[in-house]
């Protein structure tokens, strides 16, 4: 009898942990024993900037706009298994 995958795996992802955006961003840089260089633009900017994209780029305004939404957006998951994204 031949075992038919019918879909991927399911894999708890989450972790103990809950990071800000910013801290999820230094990660990497800790991982790698650097110092963080990060650039933090101001909400409003990106809807500004959106506005005004989107009079010669509607899909550059759009984009804009979207960031500026899920910058403004709490996207917390519930705190699911035991290992850490640090680790």
């Amino acid at each position: 009898m031949t075992h038919v995958k019918t879909g991927p795996e399911e894999e708890s992802i989450g972790g103990p942990d809950i990071f800000t955006r910013r801290q999820i961003v230094e990660l990497p840089f800790r991982a790698l024993n650097k110092r963080p260089r990060v650039l933090s633009v101001p909400q409003a900017a990106f809807g500004l900037g959106g506005r005004l994209a989107g009079l010669m780029n509607p899909r550059l305004g759009d984009l804009f706009e979207f960031v500026a939404a899920i910058g403004s957006t709490d996207c917390l998951a519930p705190r699911l298994g035991t290992r850490r994204l640090e680790d």
